[in-house]
């Protein structure tokens, strides 16, 4: 087994690592010998033998490379649609798309290379690869999600649309795109409470906003679902999630609407709010990341997914504080998150 060497560029970020180079069972030595060999048996036969079985060993020693190997997500494991491209010196060799993750580059000359990656929703990556003649890498890719992803959808987006959010505070951003697609709203002259705790009535208003941008449909609306959102602003919105499966009561009957709603409960509706609209439900994370103070949470598998797809982060790389009510800043970049990762996959509707 040789080995080349890579560069992983990943923004600023550069790391040499090594690239695992198999040889091909039956060397290029022993390929480029026989034939050798063979060219000396049949000198006899005249020049144009040796020098055709000559020009045939100097092709094997310079034309027999290859690339391949997959394209995965960092997080998940699962295989990305990608588009993998090969340069040297900067000047493009061959293009490609992956199937299932897989790619592959066969007939490469030796010398150094350049494999460019490209994904939606993913950030873009390059590694460099040295092949020698006859020489097959293999080359696994594994792309991080573009966690701005979202930002995309907040080109025509206001700067500074409440008083009370700054437009450079850790939320600012998010709040103000999340109001220009009229996701969120004020709680009147021009403010927006953003460290108000989010209810859970606001939170079911919130994700049918959301569905209702993806142009997903939801059951009809045949009554209140539960006895204590009667009245409710939220009633209708409460109760159509609830048919979609998406939102549950705290029993039969009650609903608690202007309880709180906490960050790990915010993350099992996210993971059903996308399973919904995109037909299938989010990757399940399959890099071994666990937060500490989640494991053995009903809520687990739903926290690991959303923070693998980017939907959400924890406060610290090891803390989900799953406990801790989400506030009402924070939602909206839980959401946008959400409304981003919706629209890499082409479920948000024009």
């Amino acid at each position: 087994m040789a080995s080349g060497h890579r560069v992983t560029r990943w923004g600023h970020w550069m790391e040499r690592t090594d690239v695992r180079v198999s040889r091909p069972r039956l060397g290029l030595g022993a390929v480029t010998a026989a034939l050798l060999g063979l060219a000396w048996v049949l000198a006899g036969a005249g020049p144009a033998a040796a020098q055709a079985l000559e020009s045939a060993v100097n092709c094997a020693s310079t034309d027999d490379g290859s690339v391949s190997g997959t394209v995965a997500d960092a997080a998940t494991g699962q295989p990305v649609d990608a588009e993998v491209a090969l340069y040297e010196d900067g000047d493009p060799v061959e293009t490609t798309t992956t199937e299932d993750g897989d790619y592959g580059f066969e007939g490469l000359e030796q010398g150094t290379l350049v494999v460019s990656v490209q994904a939606i929703g993913y950030l873009p990556l390059e590694e460099q690869v040295s092949i020698d003649a006859g020489d097959r890498a293999e080359l696994d890719l594994e792309l991080g999600r573009d966690s701005g992803a979202w930002q995309r959808l907040c080109d025509e987006a206001d700067s500074g649309v409440f008083d009370d959010v700054a437009p450079d505070a850790a939320h600012g951003p998010a709040v103000d795109c999340a109001a220009s697609w009229q996701l969120i709203r004020g709680v009147g002259d021009d403010r927006f409470a953003p460290d108000r705790t989010l209810t859970r009535a606001q939170t079911a208003s919130l994700l049918v906003r959301v569905i209702g941008l993806a142009g997903t449909g939801l059951p009809e609306y045949e009554g209140p679902a539960f006895d204590d959102i009667v009245g409710s602003e939220h009633e209708e919105t409460i109760s159509l999630l609830a048919g979609a499966g998406i939102i549950s009561g705290r029993t039969e009957t009650e609903f608690a609407p202007n309880a709180p709603v906490t960050r790990a409960q915010t993350a099992s509706l996210l993971a059903r709010t996308y399973a919904h609209v995109v037909g299938v439900p989010l990757p399940e994370r399959t890099d071994g990341h666990t937060f500490d103070d989640t494991v053995g949470s009903t809520h687990e598998d739903a926290i690991n997914a959303v923070a693998a797809a980017g939907l959400t982060t924890g406060v610290t790389a090891d803390r989900f504080d799953p406990q801790r009510t989400t506030s009402r800043d924070q939602a909206a970049t839980f959401v946008m998150g959400l409304l981003g990762r919706i629209a890499e996959e082409g479920h948000l509707d024009d």
